[in-house]
């Protein structure tokens, strides 16, 4: 075609007469001669076979190859008929895709906090190192196991305290809470936010968790009912900072500065004060900037005082440059304590995390629109070359590819529209492709009615696209071949859930068929393709009993 000479550069007079085979690299011309042409001539079709090609101008394109062999009256070979798609692009935006998600990776799994997903019922499906190390369990006992079932594993005594706010952040309600967890460890105290996943709008499809260790903060609470050794020990050695101040107001009682009356170690040096030269001097005297800063912390540590109400909160400090957590209460009248942990790294972390989860999001869409726009463009080709056939064979074969290739456009067509990237529901393609293939047959017209009665079920891109290109054999045929000689009738898709997987009906109160008809020795090309395509789907297309024709099979990956 015009356009495969365009996109490798050619002429027609450089490549007519030629071996397909010369215009391949040399790994792939290995390949095409020792597994994929001996395997076409055996099946007499391959698809979706990925090779490189030369250029006219030396350059290397990526390509998909899908071909059909025809053979004459003594079965012997003729011809065959290929298509070809540039994937260079594809090729490319995958590897960017791999690159994001290595990035990704790297950033969830160093956090320094817990960190987890959990579905709708409750089944672990992401766990990072440190949720691993703080549970003392392999990763492969505790990828796929319940929740419940998993905590009961390392903190039997613990789960009752859980259970409420999963339930609560399974029927959508964002969680925050303390939680006392027995860690390898030892007993220790986390914060814990769950957050529901809601990339579905019509339901909540599981949940994040993520739990960091406040169990410094929290000895520090009870420091009041211990000896003063051992809150001196505890708050000398806190891995996070801690100091305590006195208010300073004004004659009209509101606060204008604070005094330092103690620090410890880590509250230094995460602020960078030195507590012999700050301890009994003013915050405005140590820290110059602080009256300037949109934190304004000394309004704010104020209230605490005053109101005697403790604030949690997490803040920029524009003198520092740094993300701090911080938690203040009153301790004794006309004072206030700080807690503090730097944050700084998390908050980047967040914000990285977000920022490939956008690029992801972003380049998935991408992928679907261009692999749906390509399809579209190989649809418009063979409508072209239909135009110009006369002979009605080669002119219902050319109809038939066309609504393969529809069916799989509709699927791409289908994930970019969607906020969920990963799955397909069959219950919306099914009923749009019903809709695609009685237009183009014109159903509506001879009367026909196309039905679909299909569950509500989830696959991904591997198993959606066989599965439409299933409906469109089946329904296509009871169109073509069950109503001839008369006008009006039905065409019903069932498609149920069951136990092994999901069952399949195609079925139509057309003319029926021989007593004797075998769908997998059918003479037919589309039946052939309908039985392999359903043992891609893991099950076996069998014909049922009933008025007209009717096909059923239980797919088990579905």
């Amino acid at each position: 075609s015009d356009t495969w000479l365009q996109v490798l550069g050619y002429q027609r007079a450089d490549v007519i007469g030629c071996l397909s085979s010369d215009f391949l690299t040399p790994e792939s011309q290995r390949r095409a001669r020792e597994e994929v042409l001996p395997a076409f001539f055996r099946s007499g079709r391959c698809e979706r076979v990925e090779y490189q090609m030369l250029g006219g101008d030396g350059s290397v394109l990526d390509v998909e190859l899908s071909a059909v062999l025809e053979r004459d009256d003594r079965g012997a070979p003729v011809r065959s008929l290929a298509v070809l798609e540039n994937i260079s692009a594809r090729k490319r935006l995958a590897a960017e895709l791999g690159r994001t998600h290595a990035h990704l990776d790297a950033i969830v799994a160093n956090l320094p906090a817990l960190l987890g997903y959990w579905d709708a019922a409750g089944i672990t499906r992401f766990a990072n190192r440190e949720f691993q190390a703080a549970v003392g369990l392999p990763m492969q006992q505790i990828i796929g196991a319940g929740l419940r079932e998993l905590w009961l594993e390392f903190d039997a005594a613990g789960y009752a305290a859980l259970a409420p706010h999963v339930a609560a952040v399974l029927a959508g309600q964002r969680q925050e809470f303390e939680i006392a967890l027995l860690t390898t460890d030892g007993l220790r105290q986390l914060r814990a936010t769950l957050v529901p996943d809601q990339s579905d709008p019509k339901r909540v499809a599981g949940f994040y968790g993520l739990w960091y260790d406040i169990t410094g903060r929290k000895v520090l609470e009870m420091r009041l009912g211990d000896s003063e050794l051992r809150y001196r020990s505890l708050f000398d050695n806190l891995k996070g900072g801690f100091a305590l101040h006195e208010l300073v107001v004004d004659s009209a009682g509101k606060p204008v500065d604070y005094t330092f009356l103690a620090m410890n170690a880590a509250f230094s040096a995460m602020t960078g004060i030195d507590p012999a030269r700050a301890i009994g001097r003013r915050v405005t005297e140590v820290v110059p900037g602080v009256a300037a800063d949109p934190a304004d912390w000394i309004a704010v540590f104020g209230r605490v005082v005053l109101d005697g109400e403790p604030v949690h909160f997490e803040q920029h400090s524009a003198d520092l440059d740094r993300w701090f957590e911080v938690v203040a209460y009153r301790p004794a009248a006309g004072q206030f304590a700080v807690i503090a942990q730097d944050v700084t790294q998390r908050r980047q972390a967040e914000r990285q995390i977000e920022a490939a989860l956008k690029e992801k999001e972003i380049l998935l869409k991408e992928v679907y629109h261009r692999v749906k726009n390509n399809l579209q463009v190989v649809q418009s080709l063979l409508r072209l070359q239909q135009g110009s056939v006369g002979d009605p064979i080669a002119h219902a074969a050319l109809e038939d590819s066309v609504q393969r290739v529809r069916a799989m456009a509709l699927v791409h067509e289908k994930l970019y529209q969607s906020g969920n990237l990963a799955v397909v529901s069959l219950a919306d393609y099914g009923r749009d492709l019903l809709r695609q293939i009685g237009d183009a047959a014109g159903a509506a017209q001879r009367g026909i009615r196309l039905v679909a009665e299909i569950d509500p079920l989830h696959t991904g891109l591997d198993n959606a696209i066989p599965f439409g290109l299933l409906v469109t054999e089946l329904v296509g045929n009871s169109i073509k071949h069950g109503f001839q000689g008369r006008n009006g009738g039905e065409v019903r898709v069932q498609l149920t859930r069951e136990a092994g997987g999901a069952r399949l009906c195609v079925a139509d109160d057309g003319l029926g068929l021989r007593g004797d008809f075998d769908p997998v020795n059918a003479a037919s090309m589309g039946l052939q393709l309908a039985a392999g395509l359903a043992g891609q789907l893991g099950g076996e297309l069998v014909v049922l009993h009933g008025n007209g024709a009717a096909f059923g099979a239980l797919l088990s990956r579905l």
